[in-house]
């Protein structure tokens, strides 16, 4: 189930992604599925690990190192230059995060002008 609606987000064949707290990989897959350039970031090393192993499957290894890769790190370093993402995508984690500004900012920062984020939290009623 994707909680962010790719749709609704605008993405275009070519626009970069950031899925930061990527989990298993499903936003991830959906941009790739769309022609999508795809970065995920999450922290638990097991979900990356099914993430990957998605990408490689849609992209093969090497198309995989080109156009969706993921890496483990967390929302308040993220490892990118400034206005490097088209889109960010930030779904299930804030709940997480102690320190809201701190991760928002760090997000934007990576969103080039005029980008799109979308952040999504859970309620009692959703997955």
């Amino acid at each position: 189930m994707l909680t962010v609606d790719l749709d609704r987000l605008g993405l275009a064949p070519g626009d970069w992604l950031l899925d930061a707290g990527c989990g298993g990989g499903r936003h991830c897959f959906g941009a790739l599925d769309r022609g999508v350039h795809t970065a995920g970031l999450d922290l638990d090393a097991a979900s990356l690990r099914i993430a990957r192993a998605g990408i490689h499957e849609r992209c093969g290894r090497e198309q995989g190192r080109l156009h969706g890769g993921v890496l483990r790190g967390d929302v308040f370093r993220l490892p990118f230059g400034d206005a490097r993402f088209d889109r960010v995508i930030c779904s299930e984690v804030m709940e997480h995060v102690h320190d809201y500004g701190a991760a928002l900012r760090e997000l934007v920062r990576v969103l080039r002008p005029g980008g799109t984020i979308a952040v999504t939290i859970p309620t009692a009623i959703t997955e």
